[in-house]
């Protein structure tokens, strides 16, 4: 009975191989394996951002043919609000972005040889940024960063003791920034980030002076420098 048995396993076994090599002589291909799937990610994504920009250590000149004639005393710009958005590519533990930010109005206000001054301020920056990621434990990256670029200065507003006596200003300017943070993957492709910025944008201007004894006169705002808290989004497009 078991040499039947052999017997029977043995023959099967010749079957099955004349009738491969049968096949393979006939040119008949066997059927193909299945592909080997990669993860493939673009390293592109978007971003969005929403914060608070805390003015620091502003001061003002009155300026008259285009120098300084006199300092204001205590002057102040407001803190803002500001929104913005982005779009960069991630290189490993390196990233870059361009992003563009726009801060809401901001109320100035100082005194020049016993007069009030105030006015208006809001601002785009525009910045091309690079990021270093620290690594990351738990679903968390901290990172450090800096940016340079350009602030678009908008001013309107002017009074003197509450008389109109500038026209509205406009101006560009070189910005930079330093920042810090983190990161918190939430999903495959989502990042809620958290960061500090602190920018310098430049020094916004207003227009001309509107009578004679102005008309060749500015109000020019220096130092013009924000500490900022920022929160986003950040979506990795796959």
């Amino acid at each position: 009975m078991k040499r039947a048995s052999l017997l029977t396993l043995a023959l099967a076994a010749g079957l099955f191989g004349h009738g491969e090599a049968r096949a393979a002589d006939l040119g008949i291909a066997r059927p193909p394996m299945p592909p080997v799937i990669e993860e493939y990610g673009s390293g592109w994504y978007l971003r969005g951002d929403i914060g608070w920009s805390g003015y620091s250590g502003v001061s003002a000149d009155y300026i008259t043919y285009g120098e300084p004639d006199a300092a204001f005393t205590g002057a102040n710009l407001e803190d803002s609000w500001f929104a913005g958005a982005g779009m960069g590519y991630r290189f490993g533990w390196f990233r870059a972005d361009v992003t563009a930010d726009y801060r809401f109005h901001s109320q100035f206000s100082g005194t020049w040889e016993g007069n009030a001054y105030t006015g208006e301020e809001t601002n785009w920056s525009v910045l091309v940024n690079g990021y270093v990621d620290l690594g990351t434990w738990s679903g968390i990256t901290p990172y450090i960063g800096g940016g340079l670029g350009g602030a678009y200065h908008g001013t309107s507003g002017w009074r003197v003791n509450d008389v109109n006596l500038f026209a509205d200003g406009s101006n560009w300017d070189f910005a930079w920034a330093v920042m810090a943070g983190f990161a918190v993957q939430v999903s495959p492709h989502a990042l809620i980030d958290i960061g500090y910025r602190y920018v310098d944008l430049g020094k916004p201007e207003s227009g001309f002076g509107l009578d004679d004894l102005t008309s060749t006169s500015k109000i020019r705002l220096d130092n013009v420098t924000a500490h900022e808290l920022r929160a986003g989004v950040r979506y990795m497009i796959d």
